[in-house]
């Protein structure tokens, strides 16, 4: 696929105890449901006493069911999701073309096969932004740069 896709879909945040088996529970509940997470990225806090975890699935509806199932409180958040093969400088130009436009990036997060392959990129940014953002990425000029 070589023309630029963007869409937008819905990003998950949980905050998870940092111990063994905290993760286990939501993604086998998820599994459980027939959800697969097509992006996902965690980080722990510097206290080192609880963990971030942001993903997108392939079913908003089944992952909030699956959740509410196990009483995990969660955040949902729009996030645009840029589709393009895989090339050096990707990052810098979307940041440049944003930074241009005096919109912050707030989530960068990238689910890919590998080089050269179908890669998404998971962009979040202010709500208030979002539309603005949205036009800056369908833009016909940015699918050389994107590409």
């Amino acid at each position: 696929m070589n023309a630029l896709a963007v869409s937008t879909v819905i990003q998950f945040t949980l905050t998870l105890e940092n111990v063994p088996g905290t993760l286990a529970k939501v993604a086998q509940a998820c599994f459980k449901a027939g959800v697969s997470f097509d992006g996902f990225f965690q980080d722990v806090d510097p206290s080192g006493k609880t963990g971030i975890v942001h993903f997108v699935t392939n079913d908003v509806s089944a992952t909030r069911t699956a959740l509410q199932a196990i009483n995990q409180k969660f955040s949902e958040k729009k996030l645009l999701a840029l589709q393009y093969r895989d090339k050096p400088g990707i990052v810098a130009n979307l940041a440049q073309e944003f930074g241009n436009a005096g919109i912050n990036l707030e989530e960068l997060y990238v689910s890919t096969p590998g080089v050269g392959e179908k890669t998404v990129f998971y962009i979040g940014v202010a709500d208030r932004d979002l539309e603005k953002a949205l036009t800056i990425l369908v833009k016909p000029a940015l699918e050389t740069v994107f590409i």
